[in-house]
């Protein structure tokens, strides 16, 4: 690792799992992402990164593949897959083959299409929801 300023991302429990600032430059170079970890004690912990980062190999990186990919779809989905985390451990690991195969519920519109303006509404509100707390204490 050669020390500069992209962030590297690595399984740790710490500073928005921030390891280094590095200045290699590989594949894994992505921004806007949700990404998963599937090693170690934090498997299926995930967290959006909106700026441009470099991310270790235990950890995979989610799009969307329909629409332009936004906070608040990453937010909502995040705590969709927070929920699968009881099924996985030490021994059943959520791995590569595992997390192709991972169902999540996700709102649906009337056409059974993903519902994302829901998402992203419901996330809106939950951060608007949480500042009013803010601002009221």
């Amino acid at each position: 690792m050669i020390p500069w300023k992209i962030p590297f991302i690595w399984a740790v429990d710490s500073n928005n799992w921030i390891t280094n600032y590095i200045d290699n430059m590989n594949k894994s170079f992505d921004k806007n992402v949700l990404w998963v970890n599937y090693d170690w004690n934090w498997m299926v912990i995930s967290f959006y990164h909106q700026y441009n980062c470099l991310f270790s190999d235990s950890v995979k990186r989610l799009h969307f593949k329909e629409y332009d990919d936004t906070k608040f779809w990453y937010l909502f989905s995040k705590t969709v897959l927070l929920q699968q985390k009881p099924k996985y451990n030490y021994w059943y690991k959520f791995n590569e083959y595992r997390m192709k195969r991972q169902k999540i519920m996700l709102p649906v519109t009337e056409n059974e299409e993903i519902d994302y303006k829901f998402m992203e509404n419901y996330m809106k509100y939950l951060m608007l929801r949480k500042y009013q707390k803010y601002l009221d204490y």
